[in-house]
């Protein structure tokens, strides 16, 4: 199992995108996919709001699938850092995630 912290950073502010709410929408959706899959941890919006936070394993699909096809980078408003992680610890109600 891999595990990963994405960073997704906004290409331009919401208010400048056409149709944000409906991309938003699908983003949300296409999250709550791999949140009912159990590979996605957490996820939410930056504080300030240009971006999010998303906590995500994978064994099945590369990473980068994951990211080419969130609706957000396929309409080209976010693009992602990506930084991959060993597990070391956690908090026992994490154990079966």
């Amino acid at each position: 199992m891999k595990y990963y912290v994405l960073i997704g950073n906004m290409v331009k502010r919401p208010a400048e995108i056409p149709n944000f709410k409906g991309l938003l929408n699908e983003h949300h959706a296409y999250l709550k996919d791999y949140k009912d899959k159990g590979d996605v941890l957490l996820s939410g919006p930056k504080k300030e709001g240009f971006g999010g936070i998303i906590l995500i394993r994978t064994d099945k699909d590369p990473i980068q699938s994951f990211i080419d096809n969130d609706p957000f980078v396929k309409s080209g408003i976010q693009e992602y850092e990506v930084t991959e992680f060993t597990v070391f610890d956690r908090q026992d109600y994490t154990n079966e995630w």
